[in-house]
C-alpha cells in the first residue's frame, strides 16, 4: 500500500510548488495513517472470511482511487515546462 508514496509525494509537490515541505508531510502522514487503518481492516476481513477475499477486496478498493487520479487537473506549471504529458 505504500509502494506509490514517492510518486504521490512528487505529485503533491508539483501541485504546491511553493510549499513542498508541507505537501510532502501531508502526503506521507495521510498515506501512513490510511495504510495503518486499512491494514487493520484487511486483517479483520481475512480473519472473518479468507485471505483471498481480503486481498480481492483490497485490490478492488484501489479502483476508485485509480479513477480519481485520472481526473486530476494538470499542475499549473506543467503546461509551460516543456514536459510531455501523455493522456
Amino acid at each position: 500500500m505504500n509502494a506509490n508514496l514517492p510518486v504521490a509525494v512528487v505529485a503533491a509537490q508539483e501541485y504546491a510548488p511553493r510549499h513542498v515541505a508541507t505537501a510532502s508531510a501531508l502526503m506521507m502522514g495521510f498515506t501512513w495513517g490510511t495504510a495503518g487503518v486499512l491494514f487493520l481492516a484487511a486483517g479483520k476481513l481475512a480473519d472473518v472470511t479468507s485471505p483471498t477475499t481480503a486481498m480481492t477486496a483490497s485490490i478492488l478498493a484501489l479502483l476508485p482511487a485509480f479513477w480519481m487520479t485520472l481526473k486530476l487537473p494538470e499542475p499549473a506549471g506543467m503546461k509551460d515546462s516543456g514536459v510531455v504529458v501523455v493522456t
